[in-house]
């Protein structure tokens, strides 16, 4: 999203602090600076957007009230910064390692590092859902309570009992991991993913080839496996 703009043109929303705090960028939005990553996000009547790096802005749409956020000075000036979740509670920002996330109905802020590059990421509630992934390409699942402790889901045991022996199973399970915040319980989260998987079926079946003379139907299979997050 592009949106060329100055403070002193805003019409429709009310800001609850004060535009007057953030004076350096109130100029014309074309001197190069840009946000990376989706830069837009929408969800429960709200719009989070990025017009710069290090400033992101939170329009709720129902009562045209605006509150504008400042990556604080923990995330090192230049560092990329993505705009990640946007939930029913937190607006949530990742630069690097580091989670930033802001409880909007609050105004508190929290901040977490975490343990590998984030590949996935999602909010309900008061919880952060992130998977990571470490140099050597192996992930995490992590649960993060707002101004708590990282709590780590455990799938070492389900890929071996799910994929067996296929391997090319196997890398499709990991590569697709994500997680599911449950709505309604906050210790319980569902970790959901999806790899191919080969079923012998009997020739003339719907979806069947012949690989080495064995018919075989390859098909994608979901996989969900609800655990308690705490």
């Amino acid at each position: 999203m592009t949106k060329l703009y100055r403070w002193e043109d805003e019409k429709f929303f009310s800001a609850k602090n004060s535009y007057d705090d953030f004076d350096r960028l109130n100029m014309p939005w074309d001197h190069g600076h840009e946000a990376v990553g989706p830069n837009c996000l929408y969800a429960c009547g709200k719009i989070a957007w990025m017009p710069e790096m290090r400033l992101i802005i939170l329009d709720d749409l129902a009562n045209r009230s605006r509150m504008i956020y400042s990556v604080p000075l923990i995330v090192p000036m230049g560092t990329d910064t993505d705009l990640s979740a946007l939930g029913d509670k937190l607006l949530v920002v990742i630069s690097d390692r580091t989670l930033l996330a802001w409880e909007y109905t609050s105004g508190r802020f929290s901040s977490v590092t975490l343990p590998g590059e984030v590949t996935r990421c999602s909010t309900e509630g008061l919880r952060v859902a992130v998977v990571t992934q470490a140099e050597n390409d192996s992930k995490e699942l992590i649960v993060w309570y707002f101004q708590g402790d990282l709590q780590r889901l455990e799938y070492a045991s389900l890929l071996n009992d799910v994929t067996k022996e296929d391997k090319d199973a196997k890398d499709h399970f990991v590569n697709n991991l994500d997680i599911i915040l449950h709505t309604h319980q906050d210790d319980v989260a569902f970790v959901v993913t999806a790899y191919p998987d080969i079923r012998s079926v009997k020739p003339g079946q719907p979806g069947h080839t012949n690989l080495r003379g064995k018919e075989i139907m390859r098909a994608t299979t979901v996989f969900l496996y609800g655990t308690r997050a705490r």
